[in-house]
């Protein structure tokens, strides 16, 4: 499907030309085994779940510090190396957890 764009005074006033069906069949090509790569939506990598087991490690933690739950370099560290994560998603875990719980 074609939409011409309008001036707004009932004449085409360029002959740009936009097709939908087009573009969305361009999206389309590539896309298949491309996991955890991008959603679709704004660029935004695909939301993807954290190991139960490091999960668990850190809700301990965090529960055990409830009274000032944010971890030290030092902390974040051991807990990098005990969960197999990533200093972000320790950081982003922390983050989320304190918005939810507090």
């Amino acid at each position: 499907m074609s939409v011409s764009q309008s001036n707004g005074n009932g004449s085409h006033g360029s002959n740009e030309r936009y097709d939908f069906e087009e573009r969305d069949n361009r999206a389309d090509e590539g896309a298949e085994g491309k996991e955890d790569e991008e959603d679709g939506l704004g660029g935004q990598p695909e939301k993807s779940k954290l190991p139960k087991k490091a999960t668990d490690i850190l809700k301990t933690w965090f529960l055990n510090n409830i009274d000032h739950p944010y971890p030290t370099v030092e902390t974040k560290e051991m807990l990098c190396k005990a969960t197999g994560l990533n200093k972000k998603q320790i950081q982003n875990w922390f983050t989320n957890s304190r918005k939810v719980n507090f």
